[in-house]
């Protein structure tokens, strides 16, 4: 009877959680077993005084009336009471006893009684006694065989020592029943078990983060699991669960505090168990999970498992769990297969990063994998006639969302062969490359747009690029032509380019006049322009002849196109590879190449990352049709894409410098009108506006760029050379920084800046003028923006053929001057014809940027503010002794003191210029550099001879033809090559 109520000592131990001791466990059985016979005796007591009060009622003579104790207390008849029910249970005497028939049944039965429980009390005292004297035996037999195993072989005592404390660790562990110690649960029905383990394992199993929620809806397959893959297991204190590089059998999930994980070298190193406050070193928490890859894939554990108490946990054997999953079958198996193959993918990844273990991946991750596999596992099941991806790419500060159908993308690279779980390869590098991406198998939809464009290019190239993995041989990128091949001036892609634009562009040419006419009306616009004036004037036009003059001077302004002098990182501008000095790629050319023909040529690395992003633009900004293979562009479709170049409207004399040292001016003429303009830089626009971005968004750390005014489709219209007043309040809105100094009306600020730049006659003259300091005007400075932006985009869509297409050269002062890169440039322009000219903007050559440079010196980040005249052109007199646009400079008395000038200025300027190229690169020039190139610039540009040779960019009449080399300064003749 008492080992009914489970007094045992390894329940009292699980509970009490103290050692197994013979005296405690003797004394706690002792004291269970009188305390039970009390409280029998309570009641018994109870009960004998309730009929003797019965029968005195009755009238009946009872044991209180025969022993005269009816009128005594209520607690001391009780204590009489209960003595003589004791007494009924031992032989110990009483003197009192039961009088009626009554009294003396009810005294049988607790005899009966008494003689049954107190024999079952002695005989549980007996059994427990024997039962610790066993175990106490069984535990000093083990210790003997140790320690006899220990002598015998000359063991250290040390760790005899901690082999002991194991076992005395182990004797005092908790006890937890599992189900494999109740032998009555092994002969239920197979389907109670099935009930029990689902009861028992099904919501751990179910909350793994990447099961997916239709099996945690349907628990059919879980259950499955449950009954036969999932087992609970007892840890006990220091046993190890698994070390390192021992085989897996499958995954552990943690029900309970006390394991502890050590890495693989952590543990190695300290050749124990593990080290507190180390780094290597991982409590495990409930519901953690280690080795869960091992479900999927033959794993060896990287660390090591042990416990510090007694821990319970659940084990997934993965032979029975993968054996359950094939059986199951259909999309359940499909799921879990692919979901194994993108779960061992990602452990490789984060093998390679060298940050291994096996604890589990974080739940995030493998909620995001286990989406990626159903996906993957519907699409499947599916035919590759329509497979859509919704993606959201990052380029810059621009996000561009959508979807798009794969079926067309996959028969362009494979033939429509491509197998699902490559194509997550190709989706993984995309998503390397700052993309989010998710599969989905709606046929709903598909939209097109830039982002798909952009999406679809980068595919595309990635595709092929690892074409070679999946297929094993790679497609050849083409061979190089021996000898460059000979251009179209246009090509009917560029043609349509252009008529698309013209379209445009008359149609908003009215609205645009009036847009225009309405800001020149603006009275802020006239304050702005007293406050700027140069003395010029310009104030005191009216808004017509403003407008009349604004048109004949854009008409009129440069185009410019700016590039790097070398490979040199430091040298190439921030605009990405381009033409340089070297003789294939400049020089010895017979055009002005742009990336994508030096790429098709092989002149070039290949700018995969560059490509698909350019590509995408030009598609969805002018309409160019895509490369069949932007990573590896071909010669007829990269002849017939623009050559992005700048329209000089604030007349900087470096034209656009962050694009590299040497600024190409191309002739109008040749190009005659066939060119696509653009309000601001569409590359800057596509990088950081996104083409759908509705804010205005940060350059250089200034939130100036105003991303919304040209967002949407209707907005973003094109324009021509002779049709851009319907793009110029575009540009003027687009940047605001001067929205700090001017408000509201930072429109009209921008303008009158403009204006004053682009009409005033007096810019470039004040250039000499401030050298002695005799006019009180000053030319006006150009902001940070406007020395780095300050141009419309007008994009020639001909071929720009050497040397027609070109009328000069204009060398950054500050970075060739003295240099061999100047000569190169020298010899280039010599052999082509073309004058030199030289200028000074220090403030751009300073930021030089290339992919490769460290410690990029960035621009200024006064956008509000004139910091930077570039308002003067030197002609090299070196170069224009050479050529006809020296006929009538060359023969007058200042012209050998000039070229000696220049000649003494290079000799300075050579001796501070480095052998080789830094390691790693650093931006050139360097400040001391900059520094002492702007003193030998100021004091070259006031000796007199050489500010004969003083020129600005051309204006409207100011020459015969618009392909002059310039405007002297000091009388405005031109330069020009004599008709």
């Amino acid at each position: 009877m008492f080992n009914c109520l489970n007094f045992h000592p390894e329940a009292m131990a699980s509970r009490l959680k103290i050692p197994c001791r013979l005296t405690f466990w003797l004394t706690a059985k002792i004291a269970s077993g009188m305390v039970f016979i009390l409280v029998v005796n309570h009641y018994l007591a109870i009960f004998f005084m309730a009929i003797g009060l019965q029968g005195r009622q009755d009238g009946v003579r009872s044991w209180l009336v025969a022993y005269e104790v009816e009128d005594t207390e209520f607690w001391d008849v009780y204590a009489i009471s209960l003595h003589w029910s004791l007494t009924q249970f031992t032989p110990a005497t009483n003197n009192i006893g039961p009088v009626n028939s009554l009294e003396r049944l009810f005294a049988i039965c607790v005899v009966l009684v008494a003689l049954a429980l107190f024999s079952s009390f002695l005989s549980s005292i007996t059994n427990a006694v024997t039962a610790l004297r066993a175990v106490r035996l069984d535990y000093e037999t083990r210790e003997a065989q140790i320690r006899q195993f220990f002598n015998e072989r000359n063991l250290p005592a040390a760790l005899l020592a901690q082999v002991k404390a194991f076992m005395r660790m182990r004797s005092s562990a908790i006890r937890r029943v599992l189900e494999k110690d109740v032998k009555l649960l092994a002969e239920l029905p197979d389907a109670l078990k099935k009930k029990l383990h689902a009861e028992m394992f099904l919501s751990p199993i179910s909350a793994l983060p990447w099961m997916p929620s239709i099996l945690r809806e349907s628990t059919e397959f879980l259950e499955k699991v449950c009954h036969g893959a999932v087992d609970e297991r007892i840890a006990r204190p220091g046993i190890d669960l698994f070390v390192p590089d021992s085989e897996s059998e499958g995954a552990i999930i943690a029900s309970s505090d006390g394991l502890v994980y050590t890495r693989r070298e952590i543990f190695l190193r300290y050749k124990q168990p593990f080290v507190n406050n180390s780094t290597g070193v991982v409590a495990i928490r409930p519901g953690m999970r280690l080795a869960e890859v091992g479900l999927w894939a033959v794993w060896r554990h990287r660390g090591h498992l042990t416990t510090e108490t007694t821990c319970p946990y659940l084990f997934i054997n993965a032979a029975d769990f993968a054996e359950i999953a094939q059986q199951h079958g259909g999309t359940t198996f499909k799921y879990l297969h692919i979901f194994g193959l993108l779960y061992v993918s990602h452990v490789e990844d984060t093998m390679d990063k060298g940050v291994l273990s096996d604890l589990s991946a974080d739940e995030d991750e493998l909620q995001t994998l286990g989406r990626r596999a159903q996906t993957f596992m519907d699409l499947s099941s599916k035919s590759l006639g329509f497979m859509l991806v919704e993606f959201r790419v990052y380029a810059g500060s621009g996000t561009y969302n959508g979807r798009t159908d794969l079926s067309q993308i996959l028969d362009r690279a494979f033939g429509g062969q491509a197998r699902v779980l490559l194509l997550e390869q190709l989706l993984s590098k995309l998503r390397s490359m700052g993309m989010e991406i998710t599969l989905v198998s709606s046929a709903e939809g598909v939209e097109e747009g830039y982002g798909t464009v952009l999406f679809v290019a980068t595919l595309l190239a990635l595709l092929v690029a690892l074409r070679e993995d999946w297929q094993g041989a790679a497609a050849p990128c083409g061979a190089a032509p021996e000898l460059p091949p000979q251009l179209p001036r246009q090509g009917p892609i560029q043609a349509a380019v252009f008529e698309r634009a013209q379209r445009e562009a008359l149609a908003l040419e009215a609205s645009g006049n009036n847009a225009l006419l309405s800001l020149l009306r603006s009275p802020a616009l006239r304050r702005y322009l007293a406050l700027f004036d140069d003395g010029s004037h310009l104030q005191q036009l009216s808004p017509e002849e403003l407008q009349v003059r604004l048109k004949q001077e854009l008409r009129s302004a440069e185009l410019v196109h700016n590039f790097g002098s070398t490979a040199d990182p430091r040298r190439e501008g921030n605009c990405g590879l381009g033409v340089t000095l070297e003789p294939a790629k400049g020089p010895d050319a017979p055009y002005l190449y742009e990336g994508w023909m030096l790429q098709a040529l092989h002149l070039i690395p290949l700018d995969v990352k560059n490509n698909i992003y350019t590509d995408a633009m030009e598609q969805h900004l002018f309409g160019y049709p895509p490369f069949a293979d932007p990573s590896c562009p071909d010669v007829p479709t990269a002849a017939q894409r623009p050559m992005y170049s700048a329209l000089n409207m604030f007349r900087a004399s470096g034209g656009n410098p962050q694009c590299g040292p040497i600024s190409a001016i191309l002739s109008r003429k040749y190009i005659n009108g066939s060119a696509v303009a653009a309000p601001i830089d569409t590359g800057l626009f596509a990088g950081f506006c996104g083409l759908d971005t509705k804010e205005t968004v940060a350059f250089n750390g200034v939130r100036c760029l105003r991303c919304e005014i040209w967002s949407s489709s209707s907005q973003r219209v094109l324009g021509t050379p002779d049709i851009l007043d319907h793009l110029l309040p575009v540009f003027l809105h687009f940047y605001n920084a001067t929205q700090e100094v001017a408000g509201d009306s930072y429109v009209e600020y921008n303008l009158a800046r403009l204006l004053t730049r682009l009409l005033s006659r007096k810019t470039y003259a004040h250039a000499l003028h401030d050298l002695g300091n005799s006019l009180p005007e000053q030319a006006l400075r150009l902001n940070t923006l406007e020395n780095i932006l300050g141009y419309m985009e007008v994009n020639p869509l001909v071929t720009i053929d050497y040397p027609h297409g070109v009328v000069m050269l204009v060398g950054l002062f500050e970075a060739l001057f003295g240099t061999e890169d100047g000569l190169r440039l020298r010899k280039w322009c010599l052999k082509r014809g073309w004058p030199l000219a030289w200028a000074h903007n220090p403030d751009i050559s300073s930021w030089n940027c290339g992919p490769a440079t460290v410690n990029c010196m960035m621009p200024s980040a006064n956008f509000s503010e004139g910091i930077q005249a570039a308002n003067l052109r030197l002609l090299d007199p070196i170069v224009l002794e050479a050529l006809p646009e020296g006929h009538n400079l060359t023969t007058e008395q200042f012209f050998p003191l000039s070229q000696q000038a220049f000649k003494a200025a290079w000799a300075e300027a050579a001796t501070g210029v480095p052998t080789g190229l830094p390691k790693p690169p650093l931006p050139w020039p360097p400040r001391p550099r900059l520094a002492e190139m702007s003193r030998l610039w100021s004091e070259l540009s006031q000796e007199p001879s050489v500010q004969q040779l003083a020129v600005e960019p051309v204006y409207y009449q100011a020459c015969a033809s618009a392909d002059c080399a310039g405007v002297r300064i000091l009388d405005g003749k031109c330069v020009c090559r004599p008709l």
